[in-house]
């Protein structure tokens, strides 16, 4: 069974709303993520997650918007002109609005819930913000925003060192190459947490595994 929008032919969408009413949305941001890390990563995980789940209860997770806005003003390319890795970030304000209108969509055509994971922890307010309204209750319409985190008991998220490390290489180890901060002199410049060298993959599978199934569990 396909739960890919993107995979779809008409036959197979129409069999997966019939079965449930439920489309799941990821949503990232395109930034660095050091040396190590493949610049799609905070793209390829919430993806790789609800692809996951939903082959377990056969939902339909739609395509998210390759687009972002940096949440970050003191970073903003209007102050930084020669920043890099964000060349597709956008407005704020058309960001939102084209969320509010996908959401809005996904009502239209009957789907009763619609279940957000992002992945740019930044997001999930904003997101939250944007979504809030869009909820009605009297029409049995629910929109949820979620990060990852929220699925993992006693974790916090962290940006490129070994918790997010170790998720990617669990999800796509061919897009994680720990070799390239070998002797770079700012190899752990925005460390905060553990020294992405100690990532493990195989810990982080089993993570992986367990936050499937408290999504599952919490809907």
């Amino acid at each position: 069974m396909k739960t890919a929008y993107k995979d779809m032919f008409p036959h197979d969408f129409d069999r997966a709303k019939e079965r449930n009413s439920i489309a799941f949305l990821p949503i990232w941001a395109l930034e660095r993520h050091w040396y190590h890390n493949a610049l799609w990563l905070d793209c390829l995980k919430p993806e790789k997650i609800l692809n996951l789940v939903a082959e377990k209860i056969w939902w339909v997770v739609f395509p998210s918007l390759y687009l972002w806005y940096d949440l970050y003003p003191h970073l903003d390319i209007k102050l930084k002109p020669n920043k890099a890795y964000d060349c597709y970030h956008i407005e704020p304000e058309l960001y939102n609005d084209l969320i509010r209108w996908y959401v809005l969509r996904m009502k239209h055509i009957w789907f009763q819930r619609v279940f957000i994971l992002s992945w740019h922890y930044p997001n999930k307010t904003i997101l939250e913000e944007t979504c809030k309204n869009l909820s009605d209750n009297k029409e049995g319409f629910q929109v949820s925003v979620h990060t990852e985190v929220d699925f993992v008991p006693n974790q916090e998220g962290d940006h490129a060192w070994k918790r997010e490390t170790s998720l990617l290489m669990a999800t796509h180890p061919t897009h994680v190459d720990l070799s390239l901060m070998e002797w770079k002199e700012n190899r752990l410049l925005w460390v905060k947490w553990e020294d992405p060298s100690l990532s493990d993959k195989k810990r982080w599978e089993e993570m992986i595994n367990l936050i499937v199934s408290n999504i599952c569990d919490y809907l």
